[in-house]
């Protein structure tokens, strides 16, 4: 590619929601791997601080005014609209007018298609069907209830007509007793279970129109003592990060949620020229079976002892045993994955250090050492647990073909004794010491989070953001405040705006601040934090407090942050400015010595003067 650095934007819903942080990621990767300035706009309110009046009933709504304002009038060259979650929220009539706001702007949207706009989205008809036809021929399942999604909305309705479609080609009835209206949350989940159960009605399988859903239905079974999958088998949609993590582990239907954020990138780019690409594009999806549907993982099932008979069995025919396992535990795309002749050489350094302690028992520790090296080595590359394990086992149970003597074999297996113990104490080790550095992190922001609600003028605000921020990550910030709040039915998006404080690190990690003024409403970053040689990614956020806009703020984006940080430096920021510009108006009124009373009227505090 050549020619300017192009900027990119991405509307979405909010970048901490698991199905929506996967896309993200994969958007956030490919715009650094093309060299591409990103501006992400969040959507969304800020996370348990929302307090509009009643008269104010979408608070969504004016928030994706705001955002799309913005959006349309900072000279981007395309834009990404994540259209699934927004359509949850307002239905298609919305996101058709929101997609219309940016003209001719190269856009794209992700995950669910509006007519007349390029899109990239999912098969999401055959996961579902793979699903009933594996639920009904695997686990011989007959009565499967399906919780749906909202019905304006095109993803939602594909997975209910595949759902009717996988039932006929099983030969089973569609019963619509069996059918539960839902969203994409876990409450609808739980609501469904509990109408299922409230009715009596018999099931022993729940498909989930996402992954959500399908958690608030494992968490009402549990509660209602129905044991998964044993009583009901439960399936989702998504393959979110938490998928796998609870228990019993759900069964689902993978989107690679990464690829949709990379081919949207490319979708872009194809439409701005610069690359040859197919700019409308769908992605196959693939059936995850997990214990919450009846199976085994593959772990656990090949768990079995050596099918090769010992006296066929040499040293190089277990390195080769040894090393096929290695290879189903590893992750040939990862950066640091030496190659498979390399981690051949590995295990044959593994076997024959096993060998040499056994037999030369004077050089302490020749075995444990290496255990360590692959251990050190294998955490780059691998799941280290499963691959380490793996390999002891698969050792354990070929001990008998490396030595003749019982005294070797028993030393042997002393050896791999010691070894596994040395392997969990040191996992145990990384794990504490990760939770230590998460927890670490949490309190950091935790503690600026006080240090802002604390704030009651400008300059200490100043200091804190300038002092905190970069502990956080955040290399470089901006907060904007409007001239005066604003009331959502009365949104305009206004020309001038004032900074109230910038800063960037320099190279050497100093902060280079930007002194406050007024400036376009479109200027979102200020000239002097712009890199010449290095491109930038920025996330957006409106501010309110109660029911008023006062301003916006634009985080540079930190890949070793926890994506919901924002929404919590949003809330506390948000408080922070109202108090510092409350007193601003006290002490100005007091300087003039003027009697001064506050009037709380539709929740703004201004100070009046009596008459």
């Amino acid at each position: 590619m050549t020619g300017p650095r192009m900027k990119i934007g991405v509307l979405i819903d909010a970048v901490h929601e698991l199905y929506q942080a996967g896309v993200w990621k994969g958007i956030v990767s490919h715009a650094k791997k093309y060299d591409l300035d990103l501006v992400t706009f969040v959507g969304t309110t800020q996370d348990g601080t929302a307090d509009f009046e009643s008269g104010f009933d979408d608070r969504l709504d004016n928030h994706f005014n705001v955002v799309s304002d913005f959006a349309v009038d900072c000279g981007l060259d395309g834009i990404i609209i994540l259209t699934s979650p927004i359509t949850t929220s307002h239905g298609r009539e919305y996101v058709k007018k929101l997609c219309a706001r940016f003209g001719e702007l190269p856009l794209v949207c992700v995950s669910e298609k509006v007519p007349g706009y390029h899109h990239v989205v999912v098969d999401n008809a055959s996961g579902i069907e793979a699903t009933i036809a594996h639920l009904v021929t695997v686990h011989n399942l007959r009565s499967i209830a399906f919780i749906k999604g909202p019905n304006d909305h095109n993803e939602a309705q594909e997975r209910y007509a595949a759902y009717k479609r996988g039932l006929a080609a099983n030969n089973l009835e569609y019963r619509p007793e069996l059918v539960l209206e839902g969203g994409f949350i876990s409450r609808d989940g739980v609501l469904a279970v509990r109408n299922l159960i409230q009715r009596n009605l018999e099931f022993d399988g729940i498909v989930a129109v996402n992954d959500y859903s399908a958690f608030g239905a494992l968490e009402e079974l549990s509660k209602n003592g129905v044991l998964v999958p044993t009583d009901v088998a439960v399936t989702g949609f998504d393959d979110v990060p938490e998928a796998a993590r609870v228990t019993p582990s759900l069964a689902t239907v993978r989107q690679p949620l990464e690829s949709l954020g990379q081919v949207a990138v490319e979708s872009i780019l194809a439409q701005l020229g610069r690359m040859d690409f197919s700019m409308d594009t769908v992605l196959p999806t693939e059936a995850v079976h997990r214990r919450s549907c009846g199976c085994f993982s593959k772990r656990v099932l090949r768990a079995r002892t050596s099918q090769v008979p010992l006296e066929e069995l040499t040293m190089e025919r277990v390195v080769i045993q040894l090393w096929q396992v290695a290879l189903e535990n590893v992750h040939k795309d990862a950066t640091a994955y030496p190659g498979d002749i390399a981690l051949r050489e590995l295990i044959e350094s593994l076997v024959g250090s096993l060998v040499w302690d056994v037999q030369r028992p004077v050089i302490r520790h020749i075995f444990l050492n290496e255990v360590d090296i692959l251990l050190y080595r294998a955490e780059h590359f691998s799941d280290t647990d499963a691959l380490m394990f793996a390999l002891l086992r698969e050792l354990s149970v070929h001990v008998g073909a490396l030595f003749e003597k019982a005294e070797h074999i028993g030393e042997a297996n002393n050896l791999l004794e010691q070894a596994g113990a040395f392997i969990r104490e040191q996992l145990a080790g990384r794990v504490n010491r990760t939770r230590l550095i998460e927890e670490e992190f949490q309190h950091r922001i935790a503690v600026t989070c006080q240090r802002l609600v604390h704030c009651f003028d400008f300059e200490r605000l100043k200091k804190t953001i300038t002092k905190g921020f970069p502990e956080l990550g955040i290399r470089s910030f901006a907060l904007w405040k409007f001239k005066k709040p604003i009331l959502p039915e009365n949104w305009t998006m206004p020309d001038m705006v004032d900074l109230v404080w910038a800063y960037r690190l320099d190279d050497d990690g100093n902060p280079v601040t930007v002194n406050d003024g007024e400036m376009p409403a479109c200027t979102l970053i200020p000239e002097a934090f712009r890199c010449a040689n290095c491109n930038s990614h920025y996330i957006f956020m409106p501010y309110h407090v109660e029911n008023q806009y006062i301003g916006f703020a634009m985080y540079e984006y930190s890949p070793d942050a926890p994506l919901f940080m924002y929404e919590n430096l949003r809330g506390h920021l948000s408080a922070a400015m109202t108090a510092c510009s409350f007193k601003e108006i006290v002490d100005a009124a007091q300087s003039r010595q003027t009697p001064t009373e506050i009037n709380f009227k539709n929740g703004a505090k201004t100070a009046v003067t009596p008459d």
